[in-house]
């Protein structure tokens, strides 16, 4: 278990729950979720990384604050519902927090997804794009705002879960301006 608790809070929907964070130094917080049974045992249901916003945690859910690594190490929030048999669910994307407009620059031709009509196409973007992350889903697509305003995404996959790669090619290879916080 964590070092420090910060924040402990009581959940009650169909079941009884106990939500709390784990710190285990300045920078690494791991929240847990448990449900407690009519035999007031504990059973640790969920663990995700991230801290919880302060005033946001509710008995249906609250959001998260922390860093994802993809494309470069970025803060951002994310919302999740507690379902009621003591379960979490994303709902939403994890928004990364860019208020600098940091950017990263396409080293090489890429085809990517554009949202046209509610419906994503794949289009060519030409090297020296440049890209400001916005969102990821955390499993497969980050989400980007480019210079004329379009969102694209772009398929990734990690592994040893910091290795990002997109069609078989490490980011840092396709991209410059990847930053990795360490």
């Amino acid at each position: 278990m964590a070092k420090n608790c910060r924040d402990v809070y009581l959940i009650q929907n169909k079941n009884t729950g106990i939500l709390f964070e784990g710190w285990w130094s300045n920078d690494i917080c791991e929240i847990y979720l448990c449900k407690i049974d009519e035999n007031k045992q504990v059973e640790l249901r969920e663990k995700i990384y991230g801290s919880i916003v302060r005033d946001t945690a509710t008995a249906s859910g609250f959001v998260t604050e922390g860093y994802r690594i993809v494309f470069g190490t970025w803060r951002g929030t994310r919302r999740y519902e507690i379902t009621s048999d003591m379960q979490l669910e994303p709902a939403e994307d994890f928004q990364i927090k860019n208020d600098n407009e940091e950017f990263i620059t396409l080293k090489q031709d890429l085809l990517v997804d554009v949202l046209i009509d509610e419906t994503w196409c794949t289009i060519e973007c030409k090297a020296n794009t440049k890209f400001y992350p916005t969102a990821t889903d955390c499993e497969e697509y980050v989400y980007l705002k480019m210079d004329n305003g379009e969102i694209v995404r772009i398929k990734y996959t990690i592994i040893d879960d910091y290795l990002v790669y997109v069609d078989g090619i490490p980011v840092e290879e396709l991209f410059d301006g990847i930053k990795f916080a360490g």
